[in-house]
């Protein structure tokens, strides 16, 4: 049995700004950083194979903190593992992102099967396509372990949709975004997949 911990990025300062961030990037704030420390002290001694890392910076700086706090000392970086590519969205506030394109805005937080990505952005599909293709390859890399991959709020939606047998229209509104450095989990076991833990930070309630 591989055990995959999921993780997203730390805060970060267009979470602040309440900006939609995809693969532009943006640095980690006081609080993501405090995140990403706790949650690597947390994983210390949990047998924790090695660490996956989308190679945005938010996440490869979330998973060095990690690393560094919980002694894991092996980080592989993909680039399959970015967020969803938003191309022109990407910096805009969601507030202005709303004004100028109210019906993909619409599509992206409530219908997103239907949302149509500006130029050459990603459709939802196609990044769900690419996360579980991501997943599936490092769960063949790493039989019997038990792995950490940091990625993102959309790309784990996506991920966790697809592992629970969900079409993406009926996921969104059953799961909100992934808190930042949240953990969820799924065992795949041969041809079997099983959801054991989703979007929790009850490890870090006292000092989140």
């Amino acid at each position: 049995m591989t055990e995959i911990i999921f993780t997203r990025h730390g805060h970060t300062e267009w979470n602040k700004e309440q900006r939609l961030q995809g693969r532009e990037d943006s640095p980690l704030t006081e609080r993501g950083l405090h995140q990403a420390s706790v949650l690597g002290l947390y994983l210390k001694g949990k047998g924790i194979k090695k660490i996956y890392s989308s190679s945005l910076f938010r996440a490869v700086r979330t998973a060095r903190i990690i690393s560094a706090q919980s002694g894991i000392s092996d980080i592989l970086l993909r680039d399959d593992l970015r967020e969803i590519y938003l191309s022109d969205l990407e910096g805009q506030q969601f507030s202005k992102a709303q004004e100028l394109y109210p019906e993909k805005m619409e599509a992206f937080s409530h219908k997103p099967s239907s949302f149509v990505p500006l130029k050459d952005g990603e459709t939802f599909f196609e990044a769900q396509k690419r996360a579980v293709n991501a997943v599936e390859s490092i769960v063949a890399e790493n039989p019997d372990s038990t792995i950490l991959i940091v990625s993102h709020a959309v790309l784990l939606r996506l991920i966790f949709a697809h592992y629970s047998g969900t079409h993406i229209d009926d996921y969104w509104p059953k799961q909100g975004f992934f808190y930042p450095c949240s953990l969820s989990s799924i065992e795949f076991h041969n041809c079997s997949r099983k959801i054991s833990l989703v979007n929790s930070i009850e490890y870090a309630t006292m000092q989140y």
